[in-house]
Formats: C-alpha cells, structure tokens, sequence
C-alpha cells in the first residue's frame, strides 16, 4: 500500500511538472502587426517562413535551440512541399524574466503574395511605365499576373 502511494504521488508530482512541446506547428496567415512574430511557431507571411522558438527554462544554449527549430522547419517544408532560403536571423539572449528566443526568417521562392504586394507592384509597373522605363506590352503582361492576385483567383495572403 505505501509502495501504491509512493507510485501515486510521484506521478502526480512529475505529471504537474511535466512540459509538453507542440511539435505540429501551423501555418497562420496573420496582418502586418508585429505582435504574432513573438509568438513560438512557424507562420508563413509575404512570401516568407517565420520560425520562432524560445526556451521555456531559459537554460538553453543557442545552438540547442537551433537545432529544435530546425528539426521544426525541415518537417514544415517536408509536409507542405516547399523550397526556402534562409534570409535572417535574430538571437534574443536570456534576460530577467524573459526566455532566450531564436527567430529566423527564410524566402520562399516561389509563393504567391498577398493582395496588398500585388496592387503596389501594379502602383509601381504603372510608374515605370510612365517613366518609359517598361514598354506598354511589358505592363500588361506582368500587369495581368499581379491583377489575378488581386482579384482573389489566386490568393493566399491577407484578406483585402
């Protein structure tokens, strides 16, 4: 009996103490704010892959959580069948009371943008072609693949 509580006990003592790791990060498509980029994750933004990942104990090394974060981006791009480039990264050491974080961004070649990009691309082929920078011809063309985007045929990005 005193072995069956022991047992009891100790499981309810680590089972509070317990942490879980969410290891199925989602996409989220979320405004231009910068408050969701301190979120932990992987959201897909603007043609971009933002991978966040911090330290819950804030005894981790930067390399121990870029190793996590890695691991989280390879099954990401694995799962959704895209290629990136890393572009950037951003180390947030430990500090009082705030955890280490590791953000990187990569490029995703070949993603579409969101509606608000394609109408300022459109804005600025309009200025090139005033400037006589692009011809007619030049415009229309690249002016009819940004006009899809905008019109929702192939939207993937922020609701206008």
């Amino acid at each position: 009996m005193k072995k069956l509580l022991a047992f009891l006990f100790l499981q309810f003592y680590f089972g509070l103490s317990a942490q879980t790791i969410n290891l199925n990060a989602d996409i989220k498509m979320q405004d231009n704010s910068l408050g969701w980029l301190y979120e932990e994750g992987l959201r897909e933004h603007d043609g971009k892959l933002y991978a966040v990942e911090t330290s819950l104990n804030g005894f981790k090394t930067k390399k121990s959580i870029a190793r996590r974060l890695e691991k989280k981006v390879a099954e990401y791009i694995k799962r959704k069948g895209i290629e990136i480039e890393f572009e950037n990264e951003f180390w947030k050491p430990p500090a009082h009371n705030t955890p280490p974080k590791l953000t990187r961004i990569y490029l995703i070649p070949n993603a579409e943008m969101a509606k608000n990009h394609a109408l300022d691309k459109i804005k600025e082929l309009k200025e090139y072609l005033e400037m006589g920078i692009i011809t007619q011809e030049d415009f229309d063309r690249k002016a009819a693949e940004l006009k899809k985007i905008f019109l929702g045929n192939k939207t993937r990005g922020i609701p206008f």
